[in-house]
């Protein structure tokens, strides 16, 4: 459990599950404010951005981690 590779991965993937978390409970108060045209506008701009962010960072969190040494 305390591998250096734990160590580096539990950052990424602890903040990627509390952030699945927060949007499954955000979704019911969203859909009661707004109507399913507006839901749907904002699914589109949400994929549309989750897309130009994973091009814009070049894909940092899954670059390949690289030894100290060979």
């Amino acid at each position: 459990m305390g591998s250096e590779f734990v160590r580096h991965s539990a950052p990424l993937l602890s903040a990627n599950a509390i952030s699945q978390v927060i949007s499954i409970l955000a979704y019911p108060f969203i859909t009661r404010l707004y109507g399913p045209e507006n839901f749907g506008i904002f699914a589109l701009f949400m994929t549309i951005f989750s897309i130009v962010s994973l091009i814009s960072t070049g894909k940092y969190g899954l670059a390949i981690v690289l030894p100290k040494s060979e």
